[in-house]
């Protein structure tokens, strides 16, 4: 059994946009910037608010509630290094995005 689930395709995609999906009833932003793809916990750590309707901008999200800042790949906060964001590890396969299920070994 794959550890990955599949989540969406390339083409659902804009540049510098975002999606918001479920896995077991978590929600993730999942954010394309270029040619790659990022997976972030869709809530905020300081308010809750959804990273996934936050403006994506150099390899980073700004919440958009309060504009604290997250790195796409690992999650971090340049806001607070002490409230990252969880991270996830991403694969495309067959222009299939997967995400790696929670509780595994990531890229955060």
């Amino acid at each position: 059994m794959s550890d990955f689930v599949t989540v969406a395709k390339l083409s659902d995609f804009g540049d510098n946009n975002a999606l918001r999906v479920q896995i077991h009833g978590e929600d993730i932003a999942v954010f394309r910037q270029g040619d790659r793809i990022y997976a972030l916990n869709d809530r905020c750590p300081h308010k809750g608010g959804p990273l996934s309707l936050g403006w994506v901008e150099d390899g980073h999200v700004f919440c958009p509630l309060h504009a604290w800042k997250f790195d796409l790949q690992t999650g971090s906060c340049e806001s607070n290094w002490e409230r990252p964001a969880q991270s996830y590890e991403v694969k495309i396969v067959n222009n299939e995005v997967q995400i790696r299920q929670r509780g595994e070994p990531g890229n955060a």
